[in-house]
């Protein structure tokens, strides 16, 4: 490892990089899975886009993604998490 790679400032750049990514994977997920519920079910509230939109674990958004071909009803998404 060269020093470069060993300071602090690279480090904090590196780590506000992954941060950065994270949230537009964030972002990039919930707008897809809104997407697969209106494309399934129609247009969706307010308040529901709005539960949507305070989910931050890609992993969450991804599992929630999946259950839109097996669920009846939009509400059912957040039941099991």
């Amino acid at each position: 490892m060269n020093l470069l790679q060993e300071s602090s400032f690279y480090q904090m750049l590196l780590e506000e990089g992954e941060k950065k990514g994270l949230q537009k994977g964030v972002l990039a997920a919930r707008e897809m899975l809104l997407d697969l519920v209106e494309a399934r079910f129609g247009a969706v509230d307010a308040s529901f886009r709005r539960s949507i939109d305070a989910i931050d674990d890609l992993e969450k958004l991804k599992r929630m993604s999946k259950k839109v071909i097996t669920i009846s009803d939009p509400q059912e998404l957040f039941s099991g998490f």
